[in-house]
């Protein structure tokens, strides 16, 4: 059975601790983005293990 498909223009939600990610700042509400175009940086998380 089929639970996901990808085309041209498909949204990619990922979800991430608050403070987990630096955005890039050169990004803009309702801007282009461009396939390969970072969208921010994972910070270093304490594990807690």
């Amino acid at each position: 059975d089929e639970i996901a498909r990808f085309n041209l223009g498909s949204t990619v939600i990922v979800l991430l601790p608050p403070a987990a990610l630096t955005w890039n700042e050169e990004l803009t509400a309702n801007g282009p983005l461009r396939m390969g175009q970072s969208l921010g940086r994972i910070r270093s998380l304490a594990t807690g293990a």
